[in-house]
């Protein structure tokens, strides 16, 4: 079964087997995911008797916002490196792209719809050259 058709398969009402979420969006939600932790942990922490002091605050924004943009640039940085060989291949002449370029996001956004509009012009070059 196709990676993300298994709702449709469980539900049989989903349309598309995916839902694209564009940057800006993932984004936004880091920032909000940023702020609930900041605020969150150490109200847990004062709530579970932990004395928490109020200087803590900024450094556990700062640490979960290190986190969060750690994660999103490793995404980031594997993508544009995936894009990089695809192209390397291609400028080779080699226009079957590696198998780990093919591997779709469980969240599509403007860097899937590259890598897909890649892979239509390797399509497309392979069928114009050989």
């Amino acid at each position: 079964m196709k990676r993300g058709l298994w709702l449709q398969k469980l539900v049989g009402v989903a349309d598309v087997g995916c839902v694209r979420v564009a940057l800006t969006h993932k984004f936004v939600l880091g920032s909000m995911l940023v702020a609930i932790v900041a605020v969150a942990l150490p109200a847990i922490l004062t709530s579970s008797g932990i004395p928490v002091a109020p200087w803590v605050h900024p450094f556990v924004a700062l640490f979960a916002g290190g986190a969060l943009g750690f994660c999103l640039s490793r995404r980031f940085s594997n993508t544009f490196a995936a894009l990089g060989r695809s192209m390397d291949h291609i400028s080779r002449g080699d226009f079957a792209l590696p198998a780990e370029d093919r591997i779709a996001p469980k969240f599509h956004d403007e860097t899937w719809e590259l890598v897909v509009g890649i892979r239509r012009m390797a399509d497309s070059l392979r069928g114009v050259v050989g």
